[in-house]
């Protein structure tokens, strides 16, 4: 192994926190916060009970006291002993500083373990049963692989228990040196600079003979649960983000009193429209997985002071109605370009405005308001789908696709755009074209990990696959 290679967790700040962890104060802080605040809430309803005597003020205000003071020991742990600050990556640092606690906790184990076998090595194969032991999201992983956890936990144990040792050294083994290089890369591609359980797990996967005969057995290659891993990660990361409630991500999804305020009113165009910012908004603004260059593409076009027009070309089920709902949330959210930031993004209802209309003299008529809305608004972005059907119904979209502050958005099928939008060239050059692709199969196993999450969550389904 190469003999640059450093790693001494005793020495590493995580280390600390690996030490703490396990101190009462800090392990069951989170548990005491809450006692206390339940408490607290339960001694103050009585207080203001008046038939009651005064003295539960102090039974209030004791209670209160600790529950904040526990409240500040998890937080003191939680942002600083258990998220260290980390060293500079160059040729060898310490490469135990980068782990995460619950990784630096399985790393102990395993060396506790090697320690009390006295084997000369600690083996890879005892940070992998210790991270299959104590981490819960493993479960995750394995249940959705279709995995036997347990059977590869006691194949490992038996492995383990049948190694034999004279004398202790803490060292990593070559493969266990192997597997912390090929955490920390895999780490660094998913854009962290800790290694957690997962990446351990993943780059298990490629190295030790056990897991990957299981593997084997299922059919299933270690680029599975590096998929597996990296969503659970990007669960974990939403998750934490959602708590920080403070931030200006979070606060701007709740939406202000003034937002519409600051421009005009559509009333024509809000009676036959469905506006996609605000039901991003009650769907809780749910990930769009995929199509990320597609979805740059389109923002950079409407950012554009002339022809700010896009026509999307895809076929059905490509993908394009998720483009434009990752469009109206990151509009929403202001995660767009400046010219594109907090705009309405609004699906035209042709239908219902055709069936109201009654002939197409009367529809025309009401487009033509809708536009005169549109352009005069300031802060509308139109969307049309099957345009390729829409020119077949009015043609008094032309006049307006130049002006800067109608910017569209057009969706049609190659057929369409061969058979009737290429015929009329000028109506075609007022556009920017941005072919939909089919998405890559890592984006598609995420997909359907958030599609098997949201059936389970609201119908109880389990739904499991493999590639």
């Amino acid at each position: 192994m190469d003999s640059q290679f450093y790693f001494n967790l005793k020495k590493a700040r995580i280390f600390q926190a690996v030490k703490w962890g396990k101190n009462p104060v800090f392990r069951f802080a989170r548990f005491f916060r809450k006692l206390f605040f339940i408490l607290f809430a339960f001694f103050f309803f009585i207080f203001l009970n008046r038939s009651f005597p005064e003295r539960f003020l102090g039974l209030c205000l004791t209670t209160l006291s600790l529950a904040i003071a526990f409240w500040i020991l998890e937080g003191f742990f939680n942002s600083k002993l258990k998220k260290p600050e980390l060293p500079v990556y160059r040729e060898g640092v310490n490469l135990a500083e980068f782990l995460s606690l619950e990784a630096a906790e399985d790393c102990w184990e395993a060396i506790k373990f090697s320690r009390k076998k006295k084997l000369p090595e600690v083996p890879s194969e005892a940070l992998l049963y210790f991270a299959l032991k104590n981490n819960k999201e493993v479960n995750f992983i394995f249940t959705r692989a279709l995995l036997y956890l347990n059977g590869l936990k006691n194949d490992l144990r038996t492995y383990l228990d049948a190694l034999k040792g004279e004398k202790f050294e803490e060292i990593l083994s070559p493969d266990s040196q192997k597997v912390i290089l090929a955490a920390l890369q895999t780490a660094q591609e998913r854009g962290s600079q800790r290694i957690e359980v997962g990446d351990l797990i993943v780059s298990q996967s490629e190295i030790d003979p056990i897991f990957k005969k299981y593997l084997m057995a299922v059919n299933l290659k270690s680029q599975d649960i590096k998929n597996l891993s990296w969503w659970l990660a990007n669960l974990k990361n939403k998750i934490e983000e959602r708590k920080k409630f403070w931030l200006w991500k979070n606060l701007i999804k709740q939406g202000s009193l003034a937002k519409n305020w600051t421009a005009g009113y559509t009333l024509t165009l809000d009676q036959f429209s469905i506006d996609l910012s605000e039901m991003a908004k009650r769907q809780g603004f749910p990930d769009i997985i995929g199509h990320k260059k597609e979805i740059e593409a389109i923002e950079r076009i409407l950012a554009r002071r002339e022809k700010n027009n896009v026509l999307m070309v895809g076929e059905s089920g490509s993908g394009r109605k998720s483009i434009i709902q990752a469009l109206a949330q990151r509009s929403y959210l202001g995660d767009s370009l400046k010219e594109v930031n907090y705009k309405r993004v609004v699906r035209l209802d042709l239908a219902s405005l055709i069936n109201q209309a009654g002939n197409l003299k009367a529809a025309e008529n009401v487009l033509d308001a809708i536009f005169n809305e549109v352009a005069s608004s300031g802060n509308i972005i139109l969307i049309i789908d099957e345009f390729h059907n829409f020119l077949e119904i009015s043609g008094v979209i032309s006049s307006y696709l130049a002006l800067p502050n109608f910017p569209v958005v057009a969706i049609t099928t190659f057929e369409g755009l061969h058979k009737n939008i290429e015929r009329n060239s000028s109506l075609l050059g007022l556009f920017e074209q941005v072919q939909v692709e089919e998405i890559s199969e890592q984006e598609t196993l995420l997909l359907l990990e958030n599609l098997s999450l949201f059936l389970e969550r609201k119908y109880k389904i389990f739904i499991s696959y493999s590639s």
